[in-house]
């Protein structure tokens, strides 16, 4: 069955970290992954985009990682903040 393969690379944030995403779909019949290969890439890519993006937009934001660390500690049971 044939494989296309796209891989969407996006810059998520200033200092210049990059998010790859890999992904492989089998599309039948064969003769179609001429034509339906570049249109899932494509399709793809823009979901994929948007969805790093917002991602780095919520890691960005005071509120979010107040909440995110607020969270964490309520699991842990601990107050010091660390998200590791």
């Amino acid at each position: 069955m044939p494989q296309v393969t796209a891989e969407i690379h996006v810059a998520v944030a200033r200092d210049g970290t990059l998010a790859t995403w890999k992904d492989t779909c089998s599309i039948k019949p064969a003769v179609l992954p001429p034509v339906a290969g570049p249109i899932w890439q494509w399709v793809l890519g823009k979901q994929i985009r948007k969805r790093i993006e917002a991602f780095a937009r919520g890691c960005a934001d005071p509120v979010v990682l107040h909440a995110a660390r607020r969270s964490l500690e309520a699991r842990r049971g601990t107050q010091d903040g660390a998200l590791d």
